[in-house]
């Protein structure tokens, strides 16, 4: 698993982009409806 820190949102919560296995965990979430 990678997690790459970008930001934090409008609350100060720490936003990452996850890669786990090659896969955008981040992008799978959306496309299956979850986020």
């Amino acid at each position: 698993m990678r997690l790459t820190w970008s930001r934090s949102d409008q609350y100060g919560r720490p936003l990452a982009r996850v890669v786990l296995d090659g896969q955008d965990v981040n992008a799978e979430q959306v496309r299956r409806g979850y986020a």
